[in-house]
């Protein structure tokens, strides 16, 4: 009895359970358009990433610039 009572409880919980497990996630429409909004700020993102980069290196070039004149004019002297 207490098998019978087990195997019992087991299907049904298996039959409870399944459709939960076979139900399909789709990919909707909404989804794909929150991508391309994601896809579209990240892009603008990078761009700004890579300006302010570029700023940067700029920077840096005239700072290591002005510190070679500093070097000459001290050599100089």
């Amino acid at each position: 009895m207490k098998k019978i009572s087990l195997s019992f409880i087991l299907l049904l919980l298996m039959l409870y359970t399944l459709p939960c497990l076979a139900q399909q996630t789709g990919f909707t429409q909404e989804d794909r358009e929150r991508l391309v909004r994601v896809e579209a700020t990240l892009k603008v993102f990078m761009e700004q990433v890579d300006k302010r980069f570029e700023q940067v290196d700029k920077r840096f070039d005239q700072m290591m610039n002005f510190l070679w004149m500093l070097v000459v004019l001290n050599c100089i002297n």
